[in-house]
């Protein structure tokens, strides 16, 4: 005769997990959303401050362009964006600054970067400098 032990099992683990593996999941997802939307934005930062940085030299020998250098913002963003597909790019001068500002939306967020970058006219200051000096 075989005996039989019977024993307890209890299914409180299950469900517990069933609770808890769907909030872990929850996180991970949550994480990875916020990542992706941080490094977005830093190609946003990027792109603006490249862009407005050449416009400012360009600005100084009085070449600007604002067609060109919203081509070139284009360029720099095609195909490194996940969230933000189409971001919409102004670029204004206002005295000796340049300034970059871009706005983009999607999938439920939306994210504004402003880079500013200054025009320098070192030559005329230079040249103003050997005039003072004998």
């Amino acid at each position: 005769m075989i005996e039989r032990l019977d024993k307890e099992v209890k299914g409180s683990i299950t469900v517990e997990s069933a609770f808890i593996i769907p909030m872990i999941f929850l996180v991970i997802v949550l994480i990875i959303h916020t990542v992706l939307y941080y490094h977005d934005k830093n190609v946003l930062i990027g792109a603006a401050g490249e862009v407005a940085t050449v416009a400012a030299g360009r600005a100084r020998r009085e070449e600007l362009q604002e067609g060109e250098m919203l081509e070139l913002f284009s360029q720099r963003v095609a195909g490194k964006l996940t969230f933000f597909s189409t971001p919409q790019a102004t670029i204004y001068q206002d005295g000796n600054k340049i300034t970059v500002e871009v706005k983009a939306s999607g999938k439920g967020m939306r994210v504004v970067v402003s880079q500013t970058a200054g025009v320098r006219k070192t030559e005329q200051k230079i040249r103003r400098f050997r005039i003072v000096l004998p």
